[in-house]
């Protein structure tokens, strides 16, 4: 073994270790919990053997008296009675490409080098190497070991971190390989494990031991499973789709056992796809509409009735087409239906919010606006002249303050609108309130004229409404 695969190796066994805890607390039926240490090479599959820390010696507990959902978590880590699910903990990478989509990764980060994050995977032969400043989000997660180490190197750590030398760990040894597609491997484990007469599980062995065997016979198909599973962890759904539509063709004689498995990697298929083309939808539609409105309102003789006209109406359809053309980069089999599914079921994370600003007053005018005016009235000329009038500065029209606004406020404002409106977002019905930036929440502006008078006009930005209106969304 090289220098270089030791330490993937040993960080892989930590990975694998079972996750049964030093000090665990078990709830049992009754109400009872008990503190203390799984003694798992006593315990098999009609009792969990555990080192009670309180009473300070060792229990026999039958599973019928364990809560289920505790009898479940620790059969499934000691790997008792069947072949479980067995995963990592990954990083889950989404990083722009050239053309500007976004691609969702699973891995193990192996180093960051040079603003280069180095992601292992066996999609490819060599660690992929993402660009920092692309990398839109980095999440931890759990992913099948499979997706980044080969089965053969699964099982060599595990065989190392069990050195089995009695039937049970010989079948926690055959049943981890099973899970892991590490075939051959299971097979020398499971028949290891039949050796031993006395062993109470010695059926699961014997049993286990035939159905690789069948595996095996089925190589072929085997791989292409595999080749499948692989490609389903690189997002290429339109492979996997052709792959499992076409399995039964290419191999007319698979056994039970492949078959089963082949509807694993179909349901599993369907999931997994589901969850990252919601993903992305969920990362890109916002991001989509927010270009389709600085688009509409960045000419300066862009109308404002002209822009709500569109944003009722043409907006929607044309960000739901646009987001179907992103998603068919993923998949061509994504339907306009499916699009909008797909959108609805993305995952609703953080609270974010959009912000009318100025524009307040347009949306929701001021029900009581404070008090203006001249607080001195000129006295009249000493001629007996009528005293002049005088004309106080007023907010601007909605087409003035339309025209003023840069394109970043026109499109933020928008924005908000087709939140509100559009029906496609949780939105909280109470909207938040920002002071106004002009008048810091008075509604008015008070000056001292050229004559000497002091005067009280509405806010030149709010027009009295005090506050800008924030809305929560996701």
């Amino acid at each position: 073994m090289s220098r270089t695969t030791l330490p993937i190796l040993c960080a892989l066994a930590l990975l694998l270790a079972p996750g049964v805890a030093r000090g665990d607390v078990i709830r049992l039926r009754t109400g009872e919990t008990v503190k203390g240490r799984v003694v798992s090479e006593r315990t098999n599959e009609q009792v969990l053997v555990v080192e009670d820390y309180l009473a300070g010696a060792e229990r026999e507990i039958a599973w019928g008296a364990v809560d289920p959902g505790d009898a479940a978590r620790l059969q499934e880590v000691l790997h008792l009675g069947t072949v479980g699910d067995v995963t990592i903990p990954c990083d889950i990478l989404s990083y722009k490409l050239d053309d500007g989509s976004v691609v969702q990764v699973k891995g193990v980060v192996v180093k960051e080098e040079g603003g280069v994050v180095f992601l292992r995977n066996r999609s490819q032969k060599e660690p992929l190497q993402v660009r920092k400043e692309r990398v839109v989000e980095r999440e931890k997660g759990e992913c099948d070991p499979q997706e980044v180490y080969p089965p053969e190197e699964l099982a060599e750590v595990k065989k190392n971190e069990l050195s089995p030398q009695d039937a049970r760990t010989w079948l926690q040894l055959a049943q981890f390989c099973e899970a892991v597609g590490a075939w051959a491997a299971a097979k020398e484990a499971y028949e290891n494990a039949a050796v031993d007469e006395t062993f109470l599980n010695r059926k699961i062995a014997q049993e286990g031991a035939t159905r690789v065997e069948a595996i095996l016979r089925d190589k072929e198909a085997l791989d292409t499973l595999n080749a499948l599973k692989m490609a389903m962890s690189a997002e290429q759904w339109k492979r996997v789709r052709e792959g499992i539509e076409g399995f039964a063709a290419k191999h007319p004689s698979a056994g039970e056992a492949v078959t089963k498995k082949l509807e694993t990697l179909k349901t599993e298929f369907a999931d997994r796809r589901t969850k990252a083309l919601s993903a992305l939808a969920g990362r890109r539609f916002e991001v989509i509409v927010r270009e389709l409105i600085r688009k509409r309102v960045a000419p300066k003789d862009a109308e404002f009735n002209t822009i709500q006209g569109w944003i009722r109406k043409e907006c929607l359809e044309e960000a739901l087409g646009a987001l179907l053309a992103e998603l068919q980069k993923s998949d061509p089999a994504v339907t306009p239906e499916e699009a909008k599914a797909l959108w609805e079921g993305r995952p609703k994370k953080s609270w974010r919010t959009a912000k009318y600003g100025s524009g307040t007053r347009f949306v929701e005018p001021p029900k009581i606006l404070p008090k203006t005016g001249v607080k001195q009235q000129p006295q009249q000329n000493k001629g007996g002249g009528p005293a002049p009038v005088l004309k106080l500065p007023e907010p601007p029209s909605r087409d003035d303050w339309w025209r003023k606004l840069t394109t970043d406020e026109r499109r933020e404002f928008w924005w908000a609108v087709f939140v509100e409106k559009s029906g496609l977002f949780e939105v909280d019905p109470k909207k938040g309130k920002k002071l106004c930036d002009r008048c810091q929440g008075d509604g008015t502006l008070s000056f001292t004229m050229t004559n000497g008078l002091s005067a009280t006009t509405l806010c030149d930005r709010c027009a009295g409404a005090r506050f800008d209106l924030e809305l929560r969304y996701r």
